[in-house]
């Protein structure tokens, strides 16, 4: 679909573990966080890392009751795709079947949408976003 492309990934870590996440993708692969203030999407928690090509995030969320959660519950919840017109594309995505989460919390907007769990447990984010380079055509 025109314009749709890779964005990044949602992973939940521990408590108090983002630290650890964040050193460890700076040296892997030299990701730096982001200030607070940049949110993409519409499940603006936790913190952003972005990509040295300043294409691709990571977004790091700590459970909101850590006596309820278990460090082996770390685990990857979502994967991003950008979209420079969230709205059609969830239009054309129904068209197809695909499902988007619709609750008091969680509402498709122009800034993004959330589709219901496929696969058991995977689900993917819509986050308006240009596609690479879509600037620098302008």
């Amino acid at each position: 679909m025109g314009g749709l492309h890779f964005f990044g990934i949602v992973q939940y870590v521990g408590a108090d573990r983002t630290a650890d996440w964040v050193e460890f993708y700076a040296q892997i692969f030299g990701f730096k966080p982001l200030p607070d203030k940049v949110r993409f999407g519409i499940m603006p928690k936790g913190l952003l890392l972005q990509s040295p090509c300043h294409t691709f995030y990571l977004q790091l969320i700590e459970p909101d009751d850590p006596a309820r959660y278990a460090p082996a519950e770390e685990h990857l919840q979502r994967v991003g795709f950008g979209t420079p017109d969230v709205l059609a594309t969830v239009a054309t995505l129904e068209k197809r079947g695909i499902e988007f989460v619709s609750s008091e919390r969680v509402q498709t907007n122009a800034r993004g949408a959330l589709t219901k769990p496929t696969l058991g447990s995977v689900m993917f984010e819509l986050v308006h976003d240009e596609p690479a380079g879509a600037a620098a055509r302008k």
